[in-house]
């Protein structure tokens, strides 16, 4: 069962993933990603490893979208199985300097985006 925790982060960039938005809070508490998921599920490592977090079981995506605060259907839009066309995993997540001179200039930490658009 998932506990009641509520991550201190701005919710999700128009196109940013599950992953980077996972991996923005793990940062903030000093955590890995699958450290930060399994303490909010409330289970292992292991267990956390079971799944990619770019497209997590909708009781993740839940339990994440209650930690930051934001609607569920804001974070299915970010899940990348949600996209138009399925990617390969080394291009899940791409670096983009125009995205992060965006997030810079909106006051935001750069994070990756989905590879998608």
């Amino acid at each position: 069962m998932a506990r009641q925790t509520r991550w201190i982060i701005p919710g999700p960039g128009p196109d940013e993933s599950i992953a980077s938005l996972v991996g923005r809070a793990a940062t903030q508490y000093g955590l890995t990603e699958q450290e930060l998921v399994a303490d909010l599920m409330g289970g292992t490592i292991d267990t956390i490893r079971s799944f990619d977090l770019d497209m997590p079981p909708s009781r993740v995506v839940h339990a994440i979208a209650t930690a930051v605060g934001v609607p569920d259907k804001s974070l299915f839009a970010c899940r990348l199985d949600a996209s138009p066309r399925w990617l390969a995993p080394s291009a899940r997540c791409v670096y983009c300097p125009e995205c992060w001179a965006e997030d810079d200039a909106a006051g935001q930490a750069g994070g990756q985006r989905n590879g998608v658009g």
